[in-house]
């Protein structure tokens, strides 16, 4: 048995001896005499067009809040986390409510339909498709925070309902 393993352990010895000269396949060998010699290697580095970035998940109203009221809710972010884009060009974000040709509004379902406004720290509110943030070419990142303002209804009582709508965010490279 010893004996055995003595020739297995000679065995993998002499075999990993074979094999590792051959590991080394991409080596370029130069064989020189006398002159001077050369060579030449491919030196290669990639960059992507490339861009990452994140909204916040839901706005939340809450619920009751009264006739004629301006609930706001703040604190939604906005992020651009990568922006590998060409010279000259930004990278642009838009936003758009599920109203009636983007318009900021939710509705119950019926026929009860409550307006909200978008503001990223601006003195005015984002019109639809209005930019909510632009990173220039040559930056990494940017950010904004986004305030939503609900105005609640001027009838004489809220109508109840779920009130639902969505908002659309669409990133686009534009020139600068």
């Amino acid at each position: 048995m010893k004996n055995f393993k003595n020739l297995l352990l000679a065995g993998a010895t002499a075999l990993a001896t074979v094999v590792a000269p051959t590991m080394n396949v991409f080596a370029q060998e130069v064989t020189g005499t006398t002159e001077p010699t050369s060579a030449t290697t491919d030196v290669k580095y990639l960059v992507e067009d490339s861009y990452k970035w994140s909204i916040h998940p839901e706005i939340d109203f809450g619920k009751n809040a009264g006739i004629n009221q301006h609930v706001a809710k703040e604190g939604n972010n906005v992020q651009v986390t990568e922006n590998i884009i060409p010279e000259g060009k930004k990278l642009n974000i838009k936003v758009a409510g599920s109203g009636d040709a983007g318009a900021f509004t939710i509705t119950n379902g019926g026929t009860e339909v409550l307006a909200y406004h978008a503001n990223n720290g601006g003195a005015e509110d984002i019109a639809v498709n209005g930019d909510v943030l632009n990173v220039n070419s040559g930056t990494n990142t940017g950010a904004t925070t986004m305030k939503f303002t609900l105005d609640t209804t001027t009838k004489a009582a809220e109508v109840a309902g779920h009130y639902n709508g969505t908002l659309t965010y669409t990133a686009s490279i534009i020139n600068q």
